[in-house]
């Protein structure tokens, strides 16, 4: 069959299916003498308009439009440009749907420099969906896709800021639901800059790949008010041009198989507001290259990394994680800090914050006695430290302050000709003082000073 290259025209109407709103160049006819079938070209053009009905094309929408796909039923089975050289937006509403299912021809929003796309998709059983893992918002200009109040995105993988200058933003908010079955690259290039928020009660975004968060470029995800986000695992400044950033507030939720904050590029973690990471993975790391600087924040009542396996901050360049206000770090396979030479791991404990640990080894610095820093403090008087299995305190030190509680299984301070760690207690202000729980204590060096 002959392809056509058919426009719209809207002349009798809103529906996709009816001939009379279509022109036909190839036959050079108006209106067609039949709407748009799978083997023609459906080009709506003009400044915009509302679409309703249902058809099958390669379909294409102009630069400088608006069009509401009102209940619209729409197929697209080539190549889907949002935005190629100017601005252009597509709503999706009253459970109409844009499904675009060829495998070999990618998504656009936001095509060329100085070019805009946006697809906002709302409403029940409203959808926007592909097959293809080539979707890129903010190619070369800037792209969004915005889910909200019960609307659906089921994408097939994404990559956010994809050129230099380029800006990509997936928002997630009231109740929306994005679900990518592939990959999830946020600042995909050098300049770009990708953004994912999740927002708001009920509101969900399903990754089932790998998430890249700064992979070349600057890279933000945020979760907020309730929003959740399922990643299968996720590095946060992923490459050594990236810088990652990931937040967690205000009741938000992070589900992760493993995480790695600053694996090649400067990463930084806030989760505040009674915000929960939690992790399954078997070893998650902040910092994990030399050079690399990675920041975690965990601040207020509720506030939570919560982890099954374990946690290494500062395997190679620095860590910092501080926890305050109430917040809790929960592992299930133990704590590692400064275990490399040429590194620096911290990790502070302070005003009501809790350390709460089920592995069986923590180890604050490694085993020489030189080459890196690893401290940690517990301070505060409604501050505590507690682990059951054992802790030891290698060629780091562990300071104990102001009225704070430490309790563990087995305690180890430096290792006879090994290394020298170093244990204080101690009350800087006034008559406070500290509790130490112990089932087994071993001192090499000086234990309290």
């Amino acid at each position: 069959m002959t392809t056509r290259n058919l426009y719209w025209t809207g002349n009798v109407g809103t529906d996709f299916a009816t001939a009379g709103n279509w022109g036909d160049s190839t036959n050079n006819i108006n209106p067609a003498t039949s709407a748009p079938t799978s083997s023609d070209n459906a080009a709506f053009v003009g400044t915009g308009g509302t679409i309703t009905g249902t058809g099958t094309a390669t379909i294409s929408f102009s630069d400088g439009s608006i069009w509401t796909l009102n209940g619209a039923n729409l197929t697209n089975l080539g190549f889907l440009g949002v935005g190629l050289n100017g601005a252009t937006t597509v709503n999706i509403v009253q459970a109409g749907t844009l499904a675009t299912t060829s495998t070999n021809n990618g998504v656009t929003l936001g095509n060329n420099t100085g070019a805009s796309g946006t697809v906002m998709v709302s409403g029940v059983n409203s959808l926007f969906s592909m097959t293809t893992n080539n979707f890129q918002v903010g190619l070369n200009g800037s792209g969004l896709l915005a889910v909200s109040q019960n609307g659906t995105a089921t994408l097939g993988g994404a990559n956010l800021g994809s050129g230099n200058g380029a800006s990509g933003t997936i928002s997630v908010a009231s109740a929306g639901t994005v679900t990518d079955q592939g990959f999830l690259t946020t600042g995909n290039s050098f300049g770009g800059i990708g953004l994912v928020t999740v927002d708001g009660a009920g509101s969900v975004l399903g990754v089932a790949g790998f998430t890249a968060d700064g992979q070349n470029g600057q890279g933000v995800i945020a979760v907020s008010n309730a929003g959740v986000a399922n990643l299968k695992g996720v590095n946060v400044g992923n490459a050594f041009s990236g810088t990652g950033t990931l937040t967690v507030g205000t009741h938000g939720t992070v589900n992760t198989t493993g995480i790695n904050i600053g694996y090649q590029g400067n990463a930084t973690v806030s989760i505040t507001g009674g915000g929960l990471l939690s992790s399954t993975g078997q070893f998650d790391a902040i910092s994990s290259s030399y050079g690399v600087t990675a920041t975690v924040t965990v601040s207020g009542a509720g506030s939570t990394w919560s982890g099954t396996g374990q946690l290494g901050i500062g395997n190679s360049g620095t860590a910092t994680m501080a926890l305050s206000n109430g917040a809790t770090l929960s592992l299930g396979g133990g704590l590692s800090i400064g275990s490399n030479y040429n590194n620096s791991g911290t990790l502070t404990l302070a005003s009501g914050a809790k350390f709460i640990g089920t592995g069986s080894v923590n180890n604050i610095g490694n085993f020489g006695t030189s080459g890196q820093a690893a401290i940690v403090t517990v301070d505060g008087t409604t501050t505590t430290w507690s682990d059951t299995g054992q802790l030891q305190v290698n060629s780091g030190s562990l300071t104990v302050s102001n009225g704070a509680t430490l309790t563990t299984g087995r305690l180890f301070v430096g290792l006879p000709g090994i290394s020298n760690g170093v244990l204080k207690i101690l009350a800087i202000t006034g008559p406070i003082y500290c509790a130490i729980a112990v089932g087994y204590l071993a001192v090499r060096l000086r234990a309290f000073g």
